[in-house]
């Protein structure tokens, strides 16, 4: 795996994301980002969303706000619905 990042093989990292997140390889993120952006679905961006890491939660909602999903945010993890953008965060 880690020789899909080092060839920037996206499909390979989208496929693997959950790896690459749990992984904290610094210099990762960008490379994730793109794999987001060109592989990405709506349960990766729910775990960009959820990885505690700024770059990639940013990434994340960036990805569900350009497909048009609501967000919902609570202490068990961050569900994606299809429809108009809505953030709710809820403790």
């Amino acid at each position: 795996m880690l020789s899909a990042l080092n060839s920037e093989d996206l499909s390979v990292l989208a496929g693997a994301y959950a790896f690459f997140i749990r992984d904290e390889k610094p210099g990762t993120e960008n490379m994730l980002i793109k794999a987001l952006e060109e592989y990405g679905d709506r349960k990766m961006a729910a775990d960009f969303i959820d990885s505690g890491k700024s770059q990639l939660e940013d990434a994340g909602f960036k990805w569900a706000r350009k497909y048009g999903y609501h967000f919902l945010k609570t202490k068990h993890g961050t569900s994606l619905t299809e429809g108009n953008i809505d953030v709710i965060m809820l403790e």
